[in-house]
């Protein structure tokens, strides 16, 4: 969830990422998970797991603007072999330099489909990790210190097979300040809110995220995404169309992406 898993961390389980990249934005790595390709995130070490596989697309708003929505579908892959951990998201995450960055700090919120062991609290996520795939809203935050922010979070678990075409919407609410992780799937709904006090979020994220051996590779398209800004800001928008991995953006408040790719 990201990246977001528990990796930074001494954790006993494996979380949906916490990104802390600012390279490369359409690429794969290999690392012990102990260290941190973030550059020293990871000072405290930890066992969330012993190979950290990523294919990722990461798209960046300046932190004069911000998002406010993300919506996105993807499809649910075949069932991999048992081994490791695979999460498979779209996510928000603030940038340093962000609007009340601190003292919250960095997490991601995420709407995580899962094979294998996690660390989210999901009600009704499977006894048998590798029974079946299952998706949850989530937020991930292993460097924080603010208490009630820092951890791993989730609304309840939606079992889905292969084939499912899930529907997921990121939204802040104006009212409430919550964000609200929404997921779709035929008739079937979860749902997930998380108040971030007004912290900004400005990375759009898609990640393959890959723990202990786990062979997921991809390609994983997500489709028909939306990504609402706080302001227009049709320069962003268009900057977005020549990232590797992602085609067809157009500008104004609301940008549209025909598909973004990941693989490994």
């Amino acid at each position: 969830m990201e990246v977001m898993m528990m990796r930074a961390r001494k954790w006993a389980t494996v979380c949906a990422g916490f990104v802390t990249f600012a390279a490369s934005i359409l690429a794969g790595t290999t690392a012990k998970a102990s260290v941190s390709p973030g550059g020293g995130a990871d000072k405290a070490g930890g066992t969330a797991g012993s190979v950290h596989n990523q294919g990722r697309v990461n798209l960046y708003t300046p932190a004069s603007n911000q998002i406010v929505g993300l919506s996105t579908s993807f499809v649910v892959p075949p069932m991999p072999s048992k081994v490791g951990t695979t999460f498979l998201w779209p996510g928000l995450e603030p940038v340093d330099n962000g609007v009340n960055f601190e003292p919250i700090g960095k997490g991601v919120l995420q709407p995580v489909l899962t094979w294998g062991p996690s660390c989210a609290p999901a009600a009704g996520k499977p006894a048998e990790a590798y029974s079946s795939w299952w998706i949850s809203g989530q937020y991930v935050n292993t460097l924080g210190s603010q208490p009630g922010d820092q951890g791993c979070f989730s609304g309840a678990a939606m079992l889905v097979k292969p084939g499912d075409k899930l529907e997921v919407d990121l939204k802040l609410e104006s009212a409430s300040g919550q964000w609200v992780q929404t997921i779709g799937d035929k008739g079937k709904r979860v749902s997930f809110s998380f108040d971030l006090q007004g912290q900004a979020q400005d990375r759009v994220m898609f990640y393959i995220e890959n723990y202990d051996g786990a062979p997921y590779a991809g390609p994983l398209s997500f489709s028909h995404t939306t990504v609402t800004f706080a302001k227009a800001d049709s320069s962003t928008c268009l900057s977005w169309a020549a990232v590797p991995g992602v085609r067809s953006a157009k500008h104004g408040r609301k940008c549209v992406i025909n598909t973004a790719t990941v693989a490994l």
